[in-house]
């Protein structure tokens, strides 16, 4: 019985955080074509035939999006100060992270997503010029994979699987002495 309301629970919750997790990407998506939608209406933009369909809009709309970020991030950080400081402790500082935590996160989407359409394009554009476009296209594509793949999996990836595996393991522990069991994990987590 205690192991399997541990997996029943940790069940549940695995689906909340797939849901989260879902729910953050359509709220990235939406956010970055609602910033499309709107580009796409600025008059200065109209004037000089900039549209995000094209490289230089991408290019411009990706800034735009980064810019976003930094200020919804900033403003993030000032509100979950103000937060816990009016109300005294009454709200758990855990939770309150853990909701900024994911709207960064999603915004953080947003903006790969936005940089995402950039490099597709200009690898588009680049390998347009040449003879032979597919080949170039493929050349390209490799190229950035090459340099990409690396610095992600080094630095992006390392730091995701290590705060991922923590955060598991908080989890399992906490489930595991609600219902009076110990629980060790296999690989040691610090």
């Amino acid at each position: 019985e205690g192991r399997e309301g541990v997996h029943q629970t940790s069940s549940v919750y695995r689906t909340s955080v797939v849901m989260q997790d879902v729910c953050s990407k359509a709220f990235a998506w939406c956010w970055l074509w609602g910033l499309t939608w709107i580009m796409t209406d600025i008059e200065f933009f109209k004037m000089r035939h900039i549209t995000p369909y094209f490289l230089e809009g991408k290019i411009l709309l990706a800034i735009g999006c980064s810019c976003l970020a930094l200020v919804i991030i900033f403003m993030l950080d000032k509100v979950q100060d103000n937060l816990l400081r009016q109300t005294g402790g009454k709200v758990s500082l855990k939770d309150v992270q853990h909701i900024v935590q994911e709207i960064v996160s999603a915004v953080g989407i947003m903006v790969g997503f936005s940089w995402e359409h950039s490099f597709d394009a200009s690898v588009a554009a680049v390998s347009s010029t040449t003879s032979h476009p597919v080949e170039m296209k493929l050349g390209l594509t490799f190229l950035v994979m090459f340099v990409m793949v690396p610095a992600w999996r080094r630095h992006i990836l390392a730091k995701s699987l290590f705060h991922g595996d923590a955060k598991d393991v908080k989890h399992k522990r906490r489930l595991a002495s609600e219902k009076g069991l110990s629980y060790t994990p296999l690989a040691k987590v610090t």
